[in-house]
């Protein structure tokens, strides 16, 4: 699952102005996530992983987790912590690694 771009690089403070956003504007990526639904519960092999593209185009892994049971959401808060990311094609994607027997492992993503 990857995003539209996101413009990270300046945002409006009124008619006409702009400023640069700055690693210490404490920008964050706030998500819940939840295992399994109408599936089976994803194993401790199995991994939810967060990529951010960097201003050279490169995805890079900011964040992941592994399979087990999660009775309810779980929030994830992951902070833009580079200049790498604040450029105005910023996206974001998500990507999911399981066995390849089938679609039997599930992720909620919020």
């Amino acid at each position: 699952l990857t995003t539209q771009s996101i413009n990270l690089q300046f945002y409006k403070t009124g008619p006409g102005s702009t400023k640069n956003y700055a690693v210490s504007d404490s920008l964050y990526l706030s998500f819940f996530y939840q295992t399994q639904g109408l599936g089976d519960i994803p194993e401790t092999e199995d991994s939810l992983i967060l990529f951010f593209k960097n201003n050279s185009g490169i995805w890079n892994r900011v964040c992941w987790t592994t399979g087990r049971k999660m009775p309810k959401f779980e929030q994830v808060l992951s902070p833009v912590l580079s200049v790498e990311y604040l450029h105005p094609v910023f996206q974001f994607r998500w990507g999911n690694y399981t066995k390849s027997s089938g679609n039997l492992n599930h992720w909620h993503i919020d």
